[in-house]
């Protein structure tokens, strides 16, 4: 029988996967501009939360280990959706993507070993795959903004999400196998993270519609720069990249559009 559309929910959530450059501040820009009280799922040193405690970040934090990093992703991501539920957390920050994802795979590769104990990578890519990808999932059904951070990788020729040209797979997670291709389309938006062009003293979200080679901001029709400010961002999708009327009459500021840049340097594996 079909369902009316009267039963869809409209999920008011943040589901966005952040990729940039290294050392840039995508963790505590993701930490410190998130509605909060923030709960971090940290797969790398402690260290990458520091600049966010300095800056006065509301949030506590789990740590994945090499040691079942399955197990613990499973478990504190459970914890949290019960957290959200009784309204302790805001939001959920894992950090980075890329480095859990290299865990997974390890563990994967360890629990698929052949009989002569080598590593069956025909066994433990499918395995290591479905996995991630349960993750993902399970991550986007807590009821609170869920913002997943990495490092990213060109597969391909092509230029960077603020130019035109695109070939190639165009710019993925920093992760192993194929399925690094499949990451983008669990998240509602993705957004390039980098610094503004016109002034680098300051960050910005890069966001659009461009497809492989650009972020693929599902809720915004534009290719826009806005400040990397995820309580901003709420804003702007909330209210759509449509222009809008201020009180007094005047066109409301626009975020200003992309102009094609040099290209930075990338990540390679």
């Amino acid at each position: 029988m079909p369902i009316s559309s009267s039963a869809l929910e409209i999920d008011s959530y943040l589901r966005v996967l952040v990729v940039g450059p290294p050392k840039l501040g995508k963790t505590s820009v993701s930490i410190t501009t998130s509605p909060s009280p923030v709960r971090v799922i940290l797969s790398e040193r402690d260290s990458a939360l520091r600049d966010a405690k300095r800056r006065g970040g509301k949030f506590d934090f789990e740590r994945i280990r090499a040691n079942k990093p399955y197990e613990l992703m499973t478990t504190y991501l459970a914890q949290a959706k019960e957290d959200a539920k009784a309204g302790l957390i805001k939001t959920v920050v894992i950090d980075p993507l890329s480095e859990f994802a290299e865990k997974l795979l390890a563990q994967s590769e360890q629990l698929n070993l052949t009989s002569n104990n080598e590593i069956d990578g025909r066994t433990a890519y499918p395995h290591y795959s479905r996995r991630l990808l349960h993750v993902l999932e399970l991550a986007c059904t807590i009821p609170a903004h869920v913002i997943v951070v990495s490092h990213f990788v060109e597969m391909g020729g092509g230029e960077l999400p603020t130019q035109a040209k695109k070939s190639g797979d165009g710019i993925v997670p920093l992760i192993p196998g194929k399925i690094r291709l499949r990451v983008g389309g669990c998240f509602d938006d993705i957004l390039w993270f980098d610094l503004d062009k016109q002034d680098p003293s300051k960050r910005c979200f890069y966001t659009g519609p461009q497809g492989s080679w650009g972020p693929g901001c599902r809720s915004l029709s534009k290719t826009n720069v806005l400040p990397a400010d995820f309580t901003a961002f709420i804003k702007v999708i909330a209210e759509g990249d449509v222009p809008r009327k201020s009180t007094n009459g005047a066109a409301k500021p626009q975020p200003k559009l992309i102009q094609p840049q040099a290209k930075p340097q990338s990540i390679r594996k």
